[in-house]
């Protein structure tokens, strides 16, 4: 597994007092991430900044991220040329990111699933929450016409989704929509892509990295049809941050 919580952890302390923290309730405004708090895999090793040759250094600009639907985040941020962007780099995105949504008193269990297409960008976004201000439909069932219309290549994948005992949208499909609707990508699947999904399932849960849900329960009947796994590997991302 390519994430390594540790050096995400020494990143954070390292460069929390940059960070503009926005707190994670409806109505706020986006924030940026301070782009000096993201460093690629070998600036963690290799010592001071001084010490690294120009070319070795990561492009990690800032990430636009914040609340546009109800209490769901999303956000991205272009790939620059020659960006030396790894997993490791997408990785520190997301565990960010996440950082980002704990701020208060008392932060709800939040997932953030980022999507790194390799010479594009990285598209983030959290399990669809809340009710868009002006409006009477949850983020949740907006979602639908939201991926028929804005991520079509997605909506292939799920038009038929069904689900029990749980949200039918989840992280990785607001990652993927942001996606689509930026890039509007065309043919039938995405370029080989990477994602993580970083976060917490409940309050009791340690906050790590976690897998795609795999399914249906066949004891419960719990989950969705088809899965978020079956979905990615479906669309080309198949590698995964767990």
């Amino acid at each position: 597994m390519h994430f390594s919580l540790a050096k995400a952890c020494i990143t954070l302390l390292a460069f929390g007092q940059a960070l503009g923290i926005a707190r994670a309730y409806p109505g706020q405004p986006s924030t940026i991430l301070d782009q000096n708090l993201l460093r690629h895999n070998n600036q963690l090793s290799a010592g001071t900044d001084d010490e690294i040759p120009v070319e070795r250094r990561a492009v990690v600009p800032a990430l636009n991220w914040g609340q546009t639907l109800g209490t769901t985040w999303s956000g991205s941020v272009k790939e620059p040329a020659n960006s030396g962007w790894t997993e490791d780099t997408i990785d520190e995105y997301a565990v960010s990111a996440w950082k980002q949504t704990q701020s208060g008193s008392n932060p709800l269990p939040i997932l953030v699933a980022a999507l790194w297409v390799p010479r594009v960008g990285v598209y983030l976004g959290t399990v669809p929450h809340g009710t868009p201000s002006g409006s009477s439909m949850s983020t949740q069932v907006q979602m639908d016409s939201r991926i028929r219309t804005q991520a079509p290549l997605l909506w292939r994948q799920v038009k038929d989704r069904a689900y029990k005992d749980t949200s039918k949208w989840h992280a990785e499909d607001m990652a993927m929509l942001e996606y689509e609707k930026e890039e509007k990508p065309t043919g039938t699947t995405y370029p080989s892509s990477y994602m993580i999904t970083y976060g917490q399932y409940s309050k009791n849960d340690k906050a790590g990295p976690k897998p795609p849900c795999q399914g249906v329960n066949r004891d419960t009947g719990k989950g969705i049809n088809p899965s978020c796994s079956t979905v990615l590997q479906n669309l080309g991302i198949t590698n995964f941050g767990c």
